[in-house]
């Protein structure tokens, strides 16, 4: 079936099912059970006709290429961040020969300096670089 971008084509089929449903919404009524929004059935069913599918379908294509992007960014900034980690060469190893124990929190906040705003100079107090 070739794509159409015509609303009212692709509503057609619905109506004779719109119809059908409009008349027993009618005999429910007879039968004494009332809401409103049942009689509103066609403006629902037609609040569709006239949308400009090709601009929706451009719209469409344009967030997927976004997203997209948005996902080949944050891909690249993952690996980058990776990288840093894997390469850091700052105060975690001079502390690891100066310091007993594990210098994880030590080599952690080094990072988070570095990441955030450069690299400081002075060591954190208590705690070697």
């Amino acid at each position: 079936m070739p794509e159409t971008f015509d609303t009212a084509t692709i509503l057609a089929p619905g109506r004779e099912i719109l119809d059908i449903f409009t008349e027993y919404v009618a005999a429910c009524r007879v039968l004494g059970h009332h809401h409103h929004d049942l009689t509103r059935l066609h403006e629902w069913y037609d609040t569709e006709d006239g949308l400009d599918l090709r601009a929706i379908e451009g719209d469409q294509r344009a967030l997927t290429a976004a997203a997209q992007a948005g996902e080949q960014t944050l891909r690249l900034q993952d690996k980058q961040s990776r990288l840093v980690d894997d390469g850091w060469q700052g105060g975690c190893r001079a502390g690891r020969a100066r310091a007993p124990g594990p210098p994880s929190d030590r080599c952690r906040a080094h990072r988070h300096r570095a990441a955030h705003g450069g690299c400081d100079t002075e060591p954190v107090a208590g705690q070697p670089v």
